[in-house]
């Protein structure tokens, strides 16, 4: 068996700062140093859209472009406070991520939070049951009748058959 566990790893809000440029750049750390190619937002509620850039850089100096032209549409959501908004970009393991919200002067949405969901996959281990009695009565309908019975109830969820015979004897 394969058991699935999500977890979400949010990354630190460095900075919200509008530039000389007159546009809002939010900074994110990627403190996961792993290579990533979507981002969760958590939003304040708004009813209002926004296309921001995406860059990425290693020492929050120099940024490179990851994506342009992102546009997030209004999710008002009536009953909540907050909402999530997620980005899907070209994966990137930059350090630091950055939102330009295009426009001069434009408000940028209250981001309250930012991270990743993480899949962790655990396989289970089976247990060897103890040597069962095993019976086997071949009738004349040509067919094998095979008894399997343990000393105790046991749940069994695999059976591993190891057969020996001519190879092209058919079972």
């Amino acid at each position: 068996p394969i058991f699935r566990k999500e977890n979400f790893t949010e990354f630190p809000l460095i900075a919200t700062v509008k530039g000389a440029d007159k546009q809002t750049h939010v900074t994110i750390q990627n403190n996961a140093n792993r290579s990533v190619n979507s981002l969760l937002l958590f939003v304040k509620n708004t009813d209002a859209s926004r296309t921001f850039n995406i860059s990425g850089s290693d020492d929050g100096l120099q940024w490179f472009v990851i994506k342009e032209n992102i546009h997030l549409e209004s999710s008002l959501q009536k009953d909540d406070e907050a909402i999530i908004q997620a980005l899907s970009f070209p994966a990137s393991s930059y350090k630091y991520f950055q939102l330009t919200i295009l426009g001069k002067d434009v408000l940028p949405f209250n981001i309250l939070r930012a991270g990743i969901y993480t899949e962790d996959l655990s396989y289970g281990s089976y247990l060897e049951l103890p040597a069962p009695i095993i019976t086997q009565k071949d009738s004349s309908d040509k067919m094998s009748y095979i008894n399997i019975d343990f000393d105790e109830n046991y749940l069994i969820n695999k059976i591993i058959i190891d057969a020996a015979g001519a190879k092209f004897f058919k079972r």
